[in-house]
């Protein structure tokens, strides 16, 4: 076989639908299969709702999804709200795991290509780095292994997204709680650094009034800087 032998058409969207019909513009068509997007902004901002809904939206379509919730995030209420009458058919195309620690998180995102087959068209990892910000309150002599550890995870996913044609979705925290500026400046290349560079579109939302305004900080096709107005509603994001 040649390296530049033929692959079999795939068969998978080359989107994954948000839920949410101004999300997907600003995303120029949905979550890209293939690719890693990062969601960050501050608690309560709306992460985990996007993340829920386009999982939902997946499960609608007759694919599976790998869902590592790192902090417990996703709400069994929430859920039946967002997926309606189809909640107990679309739980069981959602594999949900939740590591406790950084380690457990890695073993999860090794296991994942043992794990999935064709069926995957969305891994979810909300958040991303919660487990690695525990972790650095043992000392900041941790924060480049630890970076580096993160950098491994990353490759994997987008390996993973590659391999399997499915889109990764990871969430990610601000850093202004920390208490702070030096220790802000410290921490923001450790995490940042690896984030920045394997994640090929990241989203900023933030809580404008009722609403959220999400940016889009990094695109590989459409214009940086464009935002939209998102809504969060007892039926989904709109």
């Amino acid at each position: 076989m040649g390296i530049f032998s033929r692959k079999t058409q795939s068969t998978k969207n080359d989107f994954i639908h948000s839920g949410s019909t101004n999300l997907d513009y600003l995303l120029g068509g949905g979550f890209p299969s293939g690719l890693i997007t990062q969601i960050y902004g501050s608690a309560g901002s709306g992460k985990t709702n996007i993340c829920m809904s386009a999982a939902v939206q997946v499960a609608l379509n007759g694919n599976e999804i790998a869902y590592i919730d790192t902090e417990n995030s996703f709400n069994k209420f929430r859920f039946e709200q967002l997926a309606g009458e189809k909640a107990a058919e679309i739980a069981k195309r959602i594999y949900l795991y939740n590591p406790r620690n950084l380690s457990e998180q890695r073993i999860a995102i090794e296991k994942l290509g043992n794990f999935m087959d064709e069926n995957f068209s969305l891994i979810v990892i909300d958040s991303f780095v919660s487990l690695y910000r525990l972790e650095l309150r043992g000392g900041r002599e941790k924060i480049l292994p630890f970076g580096r550890e993160l950098g491994k995870q990353l490759s994997i996913l987008a390996n993973l997204a590659r391999d399997y044609k499915c889109a990764v979705l990871i969430t990610n925290q601000v850093y202004d709680s920390f208490t702070d500026e030096k220790e802000l400046e410290e921490l923001m290349p450790a995490g940042g650094d690896a984030l920045d560079y394997w994640s090929k579109i990241i989203l900023w939302i933030e809580k404008q009034g009722k609403d959220r305004l999400v940016t889009l900080i990094k695109h590989s096709f459409r214009e940086d800087g464009e935002s939209i107005k998102l809504k969060i509603t007892k039926e989904g994001i709109g």
